[in-house]
C-alpha cells in the first residue's frame, strides 16, 4: 500500500500545472540535422563534408548513390537531360506534330469553307438575277413612290444590267 505522501506525489493538481506552464516561455523545438560523417555502404567512401555527401547520395530520399551507376548509365542520364533541354525528346517531338497537323486541319477546313463560299457566290450570280428579279422591282416601286432618283436608277441597272458586249470597245483599225 501506498502512504499519504505517496499517493499526494502521484496527485495531479491540473490548474496549477495549467498555470505553471502558462508562465513559462514556450519551448523552440529544433530540426534535427545530421553533421556528418557521412558513410556510403556500396562504396564505402566517407563524406565530412555536406555538399560532397549530397553530391554522392543525392538531396532527395529516393536518389541512388552515384557510385551504383556505371559511367555508360550516367552519360545516357546526361544524354537524355540535354535533349530534354534542348526539347528534342519524343514527347517534344509529339508535341509538335500534333501542332503541325491542328494547324493543318485548320486551314484545310477554311479553305474548304472559302470555296464552299465562292461557289455559293457563283451560284448565285449565275441565278440569282432570276430570283432577286422580284425583290428589286419592289424596291423599284417603292423607290418610284418615294421618288427616289438614285434608289431607282440602282434598281433599274439591277433588272437590266449592262452587255458587256455591247459596252467592250470595238478594235481599233491597225495602222
Amino acid at each position: 500500500m501506498l502512504t499519504e505522501s505517496e499517493v499526494k506525489a502521484l496527485t495531479v493538481d491540473i490548474p496549477a500545472d495549467i498555470q505553471k506552464l502558462q508562465s513559462e516561455p514556450p519551448v523552440r523545438v529544433q530540426p534535427v540535422v545530421r553533421c556528418g560523417p557521412w558513410k556510403c555502404f556500396h562504396c564505402g567512401a566517407v563524406f565530412t563534408d555536406a555538399k560532397e555527401a549530397a553530391t554522392h547520395f543525392g538531396t532527395i530520399r529516393e536518389a541512388q548513390a552515384v557510385c551504383t551507376h556505371s559511367p555508360d548509365e550516367i552519360r545516357h542520364m546526361e544524354w537524355c537531360l540535354r535533349r530534354y533541354r534542348d526539347e528534342d525528346t519524343e514527347l517534344h517531338r509529339q508535341i509538335v506534330h500534333t501542332q503541325c497537323e491542328h494547324t493543318q486541319a485548320l486551314m484545310r477546313a477554311e479553305e474548304s469553307g472559302y470555296a464552299k463560299g465562292l461557289r455559293d457566290g457563283r451560284a448565285l450570280a449565275s441565278n440569282g438575277a432570276q430570283r432577286m428579279k422580284p425583290v428589286i422591282e419592289h424596291y423599284l416601286k417603292r423607290a418610284k413612290f418615294l421618288r427616289d432618283q438614285s434608289e431607282i436608277e440602282r434598281c433599274e441597272a439591277a433588272l437590266n444590267p449592262p452587255n458587256e458586249k455591247a459596252q467592250a470597245r470595238p478594235e481599233q483599225p491597225k495602222a
